[in-house]
C-alpha cells in the first residue's frame, strides 16, 4: 500500500459520493456518464487491489442518493435489471445469451433502450 493509492482512494469515494448527490438527488450532473464510469472502474480496481479498503458505503457498494421526497415509492411486480454499464453491442449480446438460458427455466421478457452519453 501506498499513502499516494490510499488518497486516492478516499479521493475517488468523495468526488464520487458528490457526483451521486448532484445527479440522483439534484438532477444536476456535471460530469459525462463516461467520465463517471471511469472514475468508478478507478475506484473498484483499487479496492481489488486493497480488499480492505472497501466498506458498504462505498460508491462501488451503493446506489445513486437518499430518493427525492416529490417522488412516492412503488413495489414493481418483477425486478428491475440493468445491464449496468455496457459499452458495445457485443456485452449487449453476451446479455441476451444468458437471458436465453434463464429462459428455459422461466419465462421473461424485456425491454432494451439504447442510449448515447
Amino acid at each position: 500500500m501506498t499513502d499516494s493509492d490510499r488518497s486516492r482512494y478516499v479521493a475517488l469515494c468523495e468526488e464520487l459520493k458528490q457526483h451521486n448527490e448532484r445527479y440522483y438527488a439534484q438532477d444536476a450532473p456535471i460530469i459525462a456518464d463516461a467520465e463517471y464510469d471511469a472514475l468508478m472502474r478507478e475506484l473498484q480496481s483499487l479496492e481489488q487491489q486493497y480488499p480492505e479498503w472497501a466498506s458498504a458505503d462505498s460508491p462501488s457498494q451503493t446506489v445513486g442518493a437518499e430518493p427525492q421526497a416529490r417522488f412516492t415509492q412503488i413495489a414493481h411486480e418483477q425486478p428491475m435489471l440493468s445491464l449496468s454499464n455496457g459499452f458495445s453491442a457485443d456485452e449487449g449480446h453476451s446479455l441476451y445469451s444468458v437471458l436465453e438460458l434463464l429462459s428455459r427455466a422461466s419465462y421473461w421478457s424485456t425491454d432494451s433502450q439504447p442510449f448515447m452519453d
